[in-house]
């Protein structure tokens, strides 16, 4: 268990520099974004 929560861990996490979140976003676009990893996760598909 994190010392303040998955929240605050989850939070700190996602606000690194090196970290990007792009919403609404397809596939499609890891031709356009020069990136060394990703991950896509279709959410829309599991609901």
């Amino acid at each position: 268990m994190p010392l303040h929560g998955y929240t605050r861990m989850f939070e700190t996490m996602l606000c690194h520099p090196n970290i990007s979140i792009m919403l609404n976003t397809d596939y499609e676009i890891e031709q356009v974004i020069p990136y060394r990893e990703m991950i896509y996760v279709p959410v829309d598909e599991f609901f």
